[in-house]
Parts: structure tokens; C-alpha cells; sequence
């Protein structure tokens, strides 16, 4: 399988890593698997996607953005907590998701985007503890 799922045990966070070959249907699996994690543990959580061993092309970036902005809409609007996604990875083809992300017509969402796993999981385990402190209820 070209990706694993796991759910850290001491932050509230979700790491996928993903090897190999990456396309839509890969991450539509994989995305399975997050949602299946995220009904077992509800709460704000940070969603952390490594692609430091992945490769994609440029029709697969495209066709992975045009599939996830669809499915992302459609799974948020369900959820009564927040999964703050982010990537890591220095690959053009990351650099192209994160950057087109951005544009209105895959979804206008500001993806982080670390160099390394450390560095993301460091950065997203405050983004969670800050937006848990401003949205007790959750």
C-alpha cells in the first residue's frame, strides 16, 4: 500500500504518510482511513499528509485537487470539530498542491507546508492546543 494512517499518541494529530506513486485514488483511500480515525476520536485535530517519499506528476496533482476539494466540502461541513491539514515535503509537486490549494476553485485553503516531519508535528501541535484554547466547547 502506498500510504500509511496513523494517529499519534501524544498529540491530537494524524499523520499520513504516503510513498510511492501518488494518485486520487490513493488518496481517497487514505482518506477512509483519516475518517474512520476521526469517528473514533472527535476533536480538533491536526491532519499531517508526508509526502517526503512520495512522487506525483503534474495530471495527477491536478486530478488529486479537483477530487479533494469536493470531498474535503463535502466531509467538513459534517464535523463539529476542526482538522487542520498540513503537508510535508519538498517535492515541486507539493509545492504545486500546496500553492494551488490556495485558488478559490480548489477550495482557497492555506495549507502549511513544512520541510520536515518534526518540524510539521511541532508546528501543528500548537496550532491545535491554540485553536482548542479559543474554541473551549469543542
Amino acid at each position: 500500500m502506498p500510504f500509511s494512517v496513523e494517529r499519534l499518541t501524544d498529540a491530537p494529530i494524524i499523520l499520513v504518510t504516503l510513498t510511492g506513486s501518488v494518485d486520487a485514488d490513493t488518496i481517497a483511500q487514505a482518506d477512509l482511513q483519516v475518517i474512520r480515525l476521526l469517528g473514533e476520536y472527535p476533536v480538533n485535530t491536526a491532519l499531517i499528509f508526508d509526502t517526503t517519499q512520495a512522487t506525483s506528476s503534474f495530471k495527477q496533482i491536478l486530478e488529486i485537487l479537483q477530487s479533494t476539494s469536493r470531498r474535503n466540502a463535502r466531509n467538513t461541513a459534517k464535523m463539529p470539530f476542526v482538522v487542520l491539514p498540513a503537508f510535508v515535503g519538498t517535492d515541486l509537486m507539493v509545492k504545486l498542491y500546496v500553492d494551488a490549494a490556495r485558488q478559490q476553485q480548489f477550495g482557497g485553503q492555506q495549507l502549511p507546508l513544512f520541510t520536515s516531519r518534526a518540524d510539521g508535528i511541532a508546528a501543528m501541535t500548537v496550532a491545535v492546543a491554540n485553536l482548542s484554547e479559543h474554541q473551549p466547547n469543542t
